[in-house]
């Protein structure tokens, strides 16, 4: 049977969710540096830095969720017998 250990899972999307947000800060950061460099005063980012932001975001509440998952030997379903009792009419 496989098993997949789920704290190597989860220690993977730690990693994504780490790393993500290490490029995230370092991305402006390096602009910092070379802006008094560069011949523009102003430097604005675009709408793809803040969807990957958002990115980012869901990826930590995804790690969030999987760390909280149930295993599926921990959900029980519990099964119910409807018996229909049968009408004995006059007909």
């Amino acid at each position: 049977m496989f098993f997949f250990p789920v704290l190597t899972c989860v220690t993977r999307w730690i990693y994504a969710v780490v790393s993500a947000l290490v490029a995230l800060v370092l991305y402006p950061v390096s602009f910092a540096r070379e802006l008094p460099q560069g011949n523009r005063s102003v430097w604005e980012f675009g709408w793809a830095y803040g969807v990957a932001w958002g990115a980012a975001i869901f990826l930590f509440g995804a790690c969030v969720l999987l760390m909280c998952d149930k295993e599926a030997e921990e959900v029980y379903y519990k099964e119910r017998d409807v018996h229909l009792a049968e009408k004995s009419g006059g007909n």
